[in-house]
C-alpha cells in the first residue's frame, strides 16, 4: 500500500477569544490592594485571574490523501478551512493531534506573504522565491517566465509599496504559480486581479494540477471544485462531514443547504400584499412534469405556484402578472418571468385554489444555490409577495456540449449562441 503524502490524525485547533487578559506580577499586585477595601465596603470580589472563553476551529479531524490525488475542501465561512491549510503549511501549530506532509510545500494561502514593501518587484521574486526553497539559479531560470506572466514588467524595479493592489497581487501569484511543489494548498486566492487575469490563473492552476503533484484546493465555488478535483473533503464547524468523490460529495453538501423541512408558503408572515391570492406552495419539474428538487444547467425546467384564493373580491379582474425572480447566493438579481411581457395569456377566472405553471426552457443557470423571489399583482394591485420563498439547487450538466463551463467569475447566466467562434 502506498504511503499517503498527507496524514491528519485526530488534529485540533484551539484559541482563546474574550477580554481576560493576562494575569500580569502588576496587575495581581494592584488587585490584591483593592481586596482590603472591597471587603471592608461589601464589593464583590471579581478573580483576580479571569478566565477567558476557547473556541475550537477544528476539532478531531482525520484523513489522508495519496500521491497526485486533487482534493477540494468545501463548506461555509467559520468551518475551519483555511485554518486547516495553514496548520498543513505551518503557519501556525496545532492544540492536539497531528499532520504528517511528505514532500515540498507551496502556499497559495495568503497571495503576498513574505514580500517586503521596501524592496522592488524583482528583489521581491528572489526573496519569495526562495522562502519556498528554490535556489537562485532556478529563480534566475523562472524569472522571465515570472514577470510576463504577472504584467508588470514596466515596474518590476520598482519598490512594491508604490504598486497598486491588483499588481502587487499578480506577481505574488505569479511568484507562486511558477514553483515547482510535491504540494500544493490553494486558498481561494484565484480571484486575484481583473477577470481577464482570473481567468489567466484559473488556466495556469489547471496546468499545475495533474501527474504525482497533490493538490488541496479550497473554494466556495462548486463547479471549479467539480471540474478539477477528484475527491471532497467537506468541512462543518469544525469537524469532517464528507470526505468521498467529488459528485456524492457535492450532492451532500447541496442536500445540506435545503433545510430537512421546508416552511410552507402559506405559513409565512413576512409577505407584502392584500392577501386575496396568496402562494402557498412552490414545485419544480422536468419537461416530463416529474417533480425533481435539483435541477441541471440547461434542463427544461417547469415551476408550479400553487395558490389560495378569494375570488369574489378580485373580480372583475382587469389585468393579471405574476413573476418569478432568480437570485444567486449573493442575494443579486439575475433574470425574471414577468408573465405581462411574456408572449402568454393567463386565465383570468380564478378559483379559490389553483396552480399557475411557467416553463423555462433550458435553464440558463450556472451549478450553484439560487433563491426565488414571488410576486402578483391583479388589477394593479399587490395581492402577494415574497422574498426568498424557495432555493433552488442547480447542478452540472453539458450546456454547451462541450464538456466544459465558464467560471463563475464571468457571471451566472448561460447564453447558448446559435453561431461559433471561427
Amino acid at each position: 500500500m502506498t504511503t499517503p503524502v498527507i496524514e491528519v490524525d485526530a488534529l485540533s485547533k484551539q484559541y482563546a477569544i474574550g477580554t481576560g487578559g493576562s494575569a500580569t506580577l502588576g496587575r495581581v499586585a494592584r488587585e490584591l490592594a483593592w481586596l482590603p477595601y472591597r471587603k471592608l465596603r461589601g464589593h464583590p470580589i471579581p478573580p483576580i485571574i479571569k478566565k477567558r472563553q476557547t473556541f475550537w476551529p477544528l476539532r478531531d479531524i482525520s484523513f489522508s490523501v495519496g500521491q497526485g490525488e486533487v482534493v477540494g475542501i468545501i463548506g461555509s465561512n467559520g468551518a475551519g478551512k483555511s485554518t486547516l491549510l495553514k496548520i498543513l503549511s505551518r503557519i501556525i501549530s496545532p492544540t492536539l493531534g497531528s499532520a504528517t506532509i511528505r514532500g515540498r510545500v507551496s502556499s497559495l494561502i495568503e497571495v503576498g506573504t513574505g514580500f517586503n514593501a521596501n524592496m522592488t518587484g524583482r528583489e521581491n521574486i528572489f526573496l519569495n522565491a526562495s522562502l519556498h526553497g528554490l535556489t537562485r539559479s532556478q529563480i534566475t531560470t523562472r524569472l522571465d517566465e515570472i514577470v510576463e506572466f504577472s504584467g508588470v514588467e514596466k515596474f518590476i524595479d520598482t519598490p512594491v509599496k508604490h504598486y497598486s493592489s491588483g499588481m502587487y497581487s499578480r506577481l505574488a501569484f505569479s511568484v507562486a504559480a511558477h514553483l515547482d511543489p510535491d504540494l500544493l494548498f490553494v486558498d481561494e486566492v484565484l480571484a486575484v486581479g481583473d477577470i481577464a487575469f482570473q481567468q489567466k490563473c484559473l488556466n495556469r492552476f489547471s496546468e499545475m494540477v495533474g501527474g504525482s503533484r497533490t493538490v488541496l484546493f479550497v473554494s466556495h465555488n462548486l463547479s471549479a471544485v467539480s471540474n478539477i478535483c477528484s475527491k471532497v473533503l467537506w468541512l462543518d464547524q469544525g469537524q469532517v462531514r464528507y470526505f468521498g468523490s467529488t459528485e456524492a460529495g457535492i450532492a451532500e453538501y447541496y442536500k445540506a443547504m435545503i433545510p430537512a423541512t421546508v416552511q410552507s408558503l402559506d405559513t409565512r408572515h413576512e409577505r407584502i400584499g392584500t392577501g386575496d391570492l396568496r402562494f402557498s406552495s412552490i414545485s419544480f419539474y422536468d419537461g416530463n412534469m416529474q417533480r425533481c428538487e435539483r435541477l441541471k444547467s440547461g434542463q427544461d425546467v417547469i415551476i408550479g405556484l400553487r395558490y389560495q384564493a378569494r375570488p369574489e373580491k378580485l373580480e372583475p379582474i382587469r389585468d393579471l402578472s405574476i413573476s418569478v425572480v432568480f437570485k444567486n447566493d449573493k442575494g443579486q438579481r439575475l433574470f425574471g418571468t414577468p408573465s405581462e411581457v411574456l408572449p402568454t395569456t393567463l386565465p383570468t377566472r380564478i378559483h379559490s385554489e389553483g396552480e399557475y405553471l411557467i416553463r423555462i426552457p433550458q435553464l440558463p443557470l450556472l451549478p450553484g444555490i439560487y433563491d426565488l423571489d414571488l410576486g402578483c399583482i391583479i388589477n394593479r394591485s399587490t395581492t402577494d409577495k415574497l422574498i426568498s420563498a424557495k432555493r433552488l439547487i442547480v447542478t452540472e450538466s453539458d450546456f454547451f456540449g462541450t464538456g466544459r463551463l465558464p467560471p463563475n467569475q464571468q457571471g451566472d447566466i448561460l447564453v447558448k449562441f446559435s453561431n461559433e467562434w471561427r
